[in-house]
């Protein structure tokens, strides 16, 4: 730039993908496909006095969509319960419908980003099952109570004794229910004849 020259300065911002202009520039969208700073110098004019310019420094923000690629969050939820976080609030129902009998579920949220612009989160949950037991248990007619230990000895259950089935539910190592069926059998004392 020669002595005597001058340049003025511009800034803008625009979404990933979009086309800026003002008096003296026009960016097409095809160069703001990458997020960052774009930079351009134009000359305005001249005179005697020496070359006038224009200079921009245009911020592209971030675009999360199918095109410049999504937000990704993975996270789990138990099976048959709902899920809250991440902008998401879905119920059970919703989220075995996604499932489709599968142990993943995907959910896509539209937004904005603090600048504005399109902002889509695909959130993928993985399902962690319920845990079913079901166990027998013989336990003597003149027995005081069946007992039965959950999980290792976690719990200790003690059932009256009669022929029924009983149901506990208590949290699994993965952190969801585990539900225990447990058959309790009376086995009668032998009758021994005097």
């Amino acid at each position: 730039v020669v002595a005597g020259d001058s340049t003025a300065e511009f800034t803008g911002d625009v979404c990933q993908g979009e086309a800026w202009s003002n008096e003296y520039f026009s960016i097409e969208s095809a160069r703001t496909t990458e997020a960052g700073t774009l930079e351009e110098t134009v000359e305005t004019g001249s005179s005697d006095c020496g070359t006038y310019y224009a200079h921009l420094v245009l911020t592209v923000h971030p675009v999360y969509n199918d095109e410049f690629g999504y937000v990704e969050v993975y996270d789990e939820v138990c099976e048959n319960a709902s899920y809250s976080g991440n902008g998401f609030e879905l119920t059970a129902e919703e989220i075995a419908e996604a499932a489709n009998g599968d142990d993943i579920a995907v959910f896509y949220a539209e937004g904005e980003t603090e600048s504005g612009c399109d902002s889509i989160v695909m959130l993928t949950l993985t399902i962690k099952p319920t845990v079913y037991t079901d166990t027998t248990i013989h336990v003597c007619e003149n027995a005081n109570a069946a007992i039965y230990e959950i999980a290792g000895g976690q719990d200790i259950i003690q059932l009256p004794v009669e022929n029924a089935t009983h149901e506990y539910t208590y949290q699994a190592a993965n952190g969801c229910d585990s539900i225990v069926s447990i058959n309790v059998v009376v086995d009668l004392m032998p009758n021994i004849g005097v």
